[in-house]
């Protein structure tokens, strides 16, 4: 999934790019209430979304 990211970053693709972010968001959330440590598993730079540019 962070291939995808990244690829979608790489081409100025804001709003997929959005998603894989909201989907990695999730994921880790599921994993954290149900007990699995997260730590370390994606760099928290890597969750971070832009702002639309025109």
């Amino acid at each position: 999934m962070l291939e995808a990211l990244n690829a979608a970053r790489e081409v100025g693709h804001d709003y997929e790019s959005d998603l894989h972010v909201a989907r990695l968001r999730e994921l880790l959330d599921l994993a954290e209430r149900n007990g699995v440590d997260t730590t370390g598993w994606v760099d928290p730079a890597a969750l971070t979304t832009v702002p639309y540019q025109d």
